[in-house]
Parts: C-alpha cells; structure tokens; sequence
C-alpha cells in the first residue's frame, strides 16, 4: 500500500463550509434585523450584501478540493467524491496569489474534448509569500516532465 502525500492544506474544509456558513447566517441575520427594525432599505441592503459575498466567496473559495497524491495517483476530493487521476495525465499547474493564501489550478488531460481542471490551497509557505509556492514548484517540475516525454 503507497503512502499518500496530502497537497491541499487542512484548512481547505473549513474555508470551503464552515466559514462561509457562519458569514453568510451573520449576514442573513443582519439582514433581518433590518426588516424587523422597519427599515425595508436596510434590509434590502443586507440581502444585496449577502448575494455579494455569495458570489464573491464562490469564486474564490467554493471550488477548492483536498488532494492528496501517491507514486502514480493523485486522488482529488470535493468532499463528496474522490477522483483518482494518473500523475502521468498533469499537464499544466497555475497559480493564484490572493493576500497570503496561495491557490493553485491543476489541469489534467483526458479522453474527452476538454481538459479536468481543479483547484486547492495548499498548506501556508513563508517561502510562498514572494515567490511561487513550493507544492507548486514541484507540480509545475512534474508538469513539464509529463509535457515533454508527451511531446
């Protein structure tokens, strides 16, 4: 049995459900407080507010994944279901730096017409802050290994 090396940071879970369960009920509530106040406006405003941060926190956080990786396998989990892909099928490693959290989007090649695409935050890196992260280094290494014995 191969040990599987976790990439995505620990945090992910929490970043992903429980923090934006209690953001999104504290806005709902600020939001009824308004209505109940007798400021229809206010709590107008909240619901816009709450529609916001939804669509904000989506963007930036709602698609992380946990990954883990072995010899052979990565094995990428939204929480409800695990994919299993090849390490050999990585094809492209990006990231994204949003304040001090580090994002990276890893792209996969398949059998179909478009390429798998996932996204986690891996663990915090001082040495991350002012230049690439270094999970990302070696994926991006691995990548072009992939890239090259491809084509």
């Amino acid at each position: 049995m191969s040990n599987k090396k976790q990439l995505s940071s620990g945090l992910t879970f929490y970043v992903k459900f429980i923090m934006p369960t209690i953001v999104f009920g504290l806005l709902l509530l600020m939001s009824l407080f308004g209505f109940l106040s007798g400021e229809i406006l206010g709590g107008f405003a909240g619901l816009f507010g709450t529609g916001i941060f939804a669509f904000i926190f989506y963007l930036l956080f709602m698609r992380l994944n946990s990954v883990k990786v072995d010899e052979q396998h990565f094995y990428i989990s939204n929480f409800r279901r695990t994919e299993k892909l090849p390490v050999s099928n990585l094809i492209d490693v990006s990231t994204i730096g949003f304040i001090n959290v580090t994002r990276i989007w890893i792209t996969f090649k398949t059998n179909k017409s478009w390429n798998q695409s996932y996204l986690f935050m891996p663990d915090f890196s001082f040495s991350g802050i002012f230049s690439t992260h270094p999970t990302a280094k070696e994926l991006m290494e691995v990548a072009k290994n992939n890239n090259a014995k491809s084509g």
